[in-house]
C-alpha cells in the first residue's frame, strides 16, 4: 500500500476559551498520517444516504487504533472533514495493518491549533 496522496492530521474539537468565557471551539491536531485516497463507490454512497450522511472522502492510513468516529481531519491543503466511519483492516496477502476512514466535508471550517 502506497500512501502518497498527502498528509492529514487527526484532530479533536476542543473548547479553548478561558474559564467563565463563552465557548470557543477549535480543532486541536493530535496525530499526523500520510494517506492514500480511495474511490467512493456507489454502494458506499447509498449506504451513507440511508443514515443521512454522505461520503466525500475515503482514505487509507497506517494502522491507528486511536482514530474514532467523530474525530476531525484536516488535510495538508486545509480542507476539513468529520470522520463518520472507521475500520481497522489486515491485508490478506501481506498481513499489513491499516485503517480506513469515510469522511464528510465540513460546511463551516474551524480554526486549527497545534497540540
Amino acid at each position: 500500500m502506497i500512501l502518497d496522496n498527502g498528509v492529514l492530521f487527526i484532530c479533536d474539537l476542543e473548547n479553548t476559551a478561558e474559564n467563565g468565557r463563552m465557548p470557543v471551539q477549535k480543532l486541536v491536531k493530535k496525530r499526523k498520517h500520510w494517506f492514500q485516497e480511495r474511490t467512493v463507490g456507489l454502494n458506499r454512497q447509498y449506504l451513507a444516504r440511508g443514515v443521512n450522511e454522505r461520503v466525500d472522502l475515503y482514505v487509507y492510513i497506517h494502522h491507528d487504533r486511536e482514530v474514532r468516529i467523530g474525530n476531525f481531519v484536516v488535510l495538508g491543503n486545509g480542507e476539513q472533514f468529520r470522520i463518520n466511519s472507521v475500520h481497522h483492516v489486515v491485508e490478506e496477502n501481506t498481513n499489513l495493518m491499516y485503517t480506513t476512514m469515510e469522511m464528510q466535508r465540513l460546511d463551516n471550517n474551524y480554526d486549527v491549533i497545534e497540540s
